[in-house]
């Protein structure tokens, strides 16, 4: 009796074990490509906390800070300090903020630029969807040099405003 609870004990144990190690690969799979001065990833969490020249590949967009964190399992990264998202010739850059890659989705706080080699737009705050290329901006729009009142969208692939 004693050596099947041991069994038991031990087959539960390696069980959880080797749940553990495939936990992460399914917030993984369609992770990004992340380089940074230093790493480290909580397995049980999913999260990574990076810090020192932050490059996040993922899809087409590249996503750069000084520190960030990025929960796998929720596929959101939150970055603090010069925050800035590069989709070809689009760069939309911040104080902080966060992505959403399952939404595809850029929010960004604080002294936000935005252009796209046709228009540059300055903001408080702003988002950037890089799937619809809708970017939004609300506090102090500055648009070429003028400025704007209320909330302004920008369609990048028509270069209209909405």
């Amino acid at each position: 009796m004693r050596k099947s609870k041991a069994v038991r004990k031990i087959f539960y144990i390696l069980a959880m074990c080797l749940f553990m190690l495939a936990l992460p690969a399914t917030g993984l799979a369609d992770g990004p490509d992340i380089r940074a001065g230093s790493k480290n990833f909580n397995p049980v969490s999913g999260v990574w906390t990076l810090r020192d020249g932050i490059v996040m590949q993922l899809r087409d967009i590249t996503i750069k800070a000084d520190e960030a964190e990025v929960a796998m399992y929720q596929q959101t990264v939150e970055a603090r300090g010069n925050m800035s998202l590069i989709q070809n010739s689009i760069t939309f850059s911040c104080d902080s903020g966060h992505a959403t890659w399952a939404d595809r989705t850029a929010y960004c706080n604080g002294h936000c630029v935005f252009t796209d080699g046709k228009v540059n737009i300055t903001s408080d705050s702003g988002t950037y969807n890089w799937k619809s290329k809708v970017a939004t901006f609300e506090g102090n729009v500055v648009v070429d040099g003028a400025g704007r009142s209320g909330t302004v969208k920008y369609n990048v692939i028509t270069g209209t405003f909405l």
